[in-house]
């Protein structure tokens, strides 16, 4: 039998007995489906269930059509697939209890949800529906952009107008720290290579000049004759490109050139610093700290109080015109056009100029989708409430408003405005995905139902069957996975996955019951060890590491890079290494031993 399929039927079994049911039919099932329809009815199909269920929890009633691809009883609106956990949630008409049990809602979440982020490359077809949809996105943005940029909103213009000045004034070339992101570039320049600057946009001269950003200091001035200018014709294009999000639709990712991630995550960093501690968006608008937006979901499962949003496509969706007219008249507005990449292109070949003002995989993207989404949200409240906006206002209103990237939780009396406004500039709110009138809740990482976490654990990489080979990403996402279901109380499951790690690994794994070097699996009940240190006087176990592995990446006799490099390192005690960079995406197995 695949693993998948024996994990699946671990996890109904272990659920349906701690829930006191009986779910021998429901493996049958799933089983037989699998069989006939493949990974699709794991990775597609069951997902979609879980989706028509939370409907149905969202509208207080169950229908059929919420569950296309599974047969009902005659009686009931509810398939009879999982119709036993069902059972504790809605009434045999459909209607959703009023104490439905949050252990059940789980159990089927759970059920539903595991494989639908296996990192699966998605089929040609799928890819080429991904191409369609960004093209679709573009064209869409394109014949909005003059209704985006005039349209008659004049709590819009007065809500950024104060914002914008009170946050990004005094921006100044010289107090951005520009540098390189650790991800790839779209001309594959590798970690310390990509620190001597090659080429630069005569269009950024201004906002970014290469007197200041190109070089460590003055005393390379004579480096920057080396740099070659590029007219905007000449601009490299964003590289766009798929990595597995699920079997469904991949995710799609932008590629950025080397100098314009060095450009952007200058900008980013200074405009982040400012949002996150000015007073009117340091309560609403954060980029490193989820706490407060996964408490607010809490809380408002159990009080009501406020509504959920989810926006589909969402970074696709933020016009260029929509924030050249937020950030209008603004002198910040010259260095966000400048670090922006002009065009993109696709997997097909096909060039595309970009409506959109930056996709998902540029250092901007985030901090300014944020950003737009506030000041849009902002309005909508002012202009639902007929209030002018003003300072002590947008204040107050940003105590009930939180935005992490595209994760929003607003009141419920202002969720119907709100979602007018964002609409009206061609953003999609996802219905299916935002939650209002229910107990359910779901935003940065937390799902909730009456302050119950229901969040499912998901399997991330495949988990290679009785005679395939391991590799360092499917082991460490296995045994994280096993230590979670573990800690949710699931010691079945967790059990089962650790044996196939093991037996992946040949040797055994020791158990920890707190964290360690190395790999181990979690235990609340003992530790396990091979050996004594005599040195420490202490024990010890002997641990499987993966760590990074270096790949030859000579800059020594590199002025400018090596320099650039060491005054990167400035405060930290760690050695600089200018012969060789770590590959983030290969990892080597060590053995050793650690407490």
């Amino acid at each position: 039998m695949n693993r998948l399929t024996m994990l699946l039927g671990s996890l109904i079994e272990e659920l349906s007995g701690q829930l006191s049911l009986c779910a021998e039919r429901d493996i049958a099932y799933a089983m037989k489906r699998f069989e006939h329809e493949g990974l699709s009815f794991f990775t597609i199909t069951l997902p979609e269930f879980d989706t028509g269920f939370l409907t149905c929890i969202e509208q207080g009633f169950a229908r059929g059509n919420e569950f296309p691809s599974f047969g009902r009883l005659n009686s009931r609106r509810l398939p009879k697939f999982l119709s036993g956990f069902s059972s504790k949630v809605f009434d045999k008409k459909g209607v959703l209890l009023q104490f439905a049990d949050p252990d059940a809602i789980y159990a089927i979440r759970q059920i539903c949800r595991i494989f639908k982020k296996v990192e699966i490359p998605c089929s040609d077809a799928r890819n080429k529906s991904a191409i369609k949809n960004y093209l679709k996105n573009e064209e869409v943005l394109y014949h909005a952009r003059i209704e985006n940029a005039t349209r008659d909103d004049p709590y819009l213009d007065q809500t950024a107008r104060l914002l914008v000045s009170s946050l990004f004034s005094d921006i100044d070339t010289e107090h951005l720290n520009c540098g390189h992101g650790p991800g790839v570039t779209a001309d594959k320049r590798s970690q310390n290579k990509r620190l001597r600057i090659e080429q630069w946009p005569e269009r950024s001269e201004e906002s970014f000049p290469v007197e200041i950003h190109a070089v460590p200091n003055f005393g390379f001035y004579r480096d920057i004759d080396r740099i070659r200018f590029l007219g905007v014709k000449d601009e490299p294009p964003v590289k766009v490109v798929f990595v597995p999000k699920t079997l469904k639709t991949p995710r799609v990712i932008a590629v950025e050139p080397a100098h314009m991630q060095y450009m952007q995550q200058g900008l980013m960093k200074w405009a982040v610093r400012k949002m996150e501690s000015h007073p009117l968006t340091r309560n609403s608008i954060r980029f490193m700290d989820q706490f407060p937006n996964y408490e607010a979901a809490r809380l408002a499962s159990v009080n009501r109080r406020h509504s959920t949003l989810d926006l589909k496509d969402a970074s696709d969706m933020v016009s260029l015109a929509l924030v050249q007219r937020i950030f209008a008249n603004s002198e910040i507005l010259s260095y966000l056009e400048d670090s922006r990449s002009l065009h993109a292109i696709l997997p097909d070949g096909t060039s595309v100029l970009l409506q959109k003002f930056a996709s998902m995989g540029s250092a901007m993207c985030f901090p300014i989708e944020a950003f737009v989404f506030y000041c849009l949200i902002q309005a909508a409240v002012h202009e639902h409430l007929g209030l002018t906006p003003l300072h002590d206002t947008i204040e107050r209103f940003s105590r009930d408003i939180k935005v992490y990237g595209d994760d929003i939780i607003v009141p419920v009396p202002w969720h119907n405005c709100i979602v007018r406004k964002l609409e009206a500039y061609c953003l999609q709110v996802n219905q299916r995905k935002s939650f209002s009138e229910s107990h359910f809740r779901e935003s940065c990482g937390g799902d909730f139902y009456k302050g119950v976490a229901v969040k499912p654990l998901y399997l991330t990489k495949v988990i290679p069957d009785a005679h395939d080979r391991w590799t360092p990403e499917q082991v460490l996402a296995a045994s994280a996975l096993s230590d979670q279901f573990y800690c949710q109380g699931l010691w079945s499951v967790a059990s089962l996955i650790r044996g196939w790690v093991e037996q992946g690994l040949r040797r055994k794994v020791p158990l920890s019951t707190y964290k360690t070097d190395g790999l181990t699996f979690y235990s609340c009940l003992a530790d396990t060890y091979d050996g004594w240190d005599r040195l420490l006087e202490r024990p010890v176990r002997r641990v499987v590491n993966y760590l990074p592995r270096k790949r030859p990446d000579d800059i020594c006799e590199d002025e400018v890079a090596a320099t650039f490099k060491c005054l990167g390192n400035i405060g930290n005690d760690r050695s600089v290494d200018l012969e060789a960079s770590v590959s983030p995406h290969s990892l080597r197995k060590v053995m050793g031993w650690a407490r």
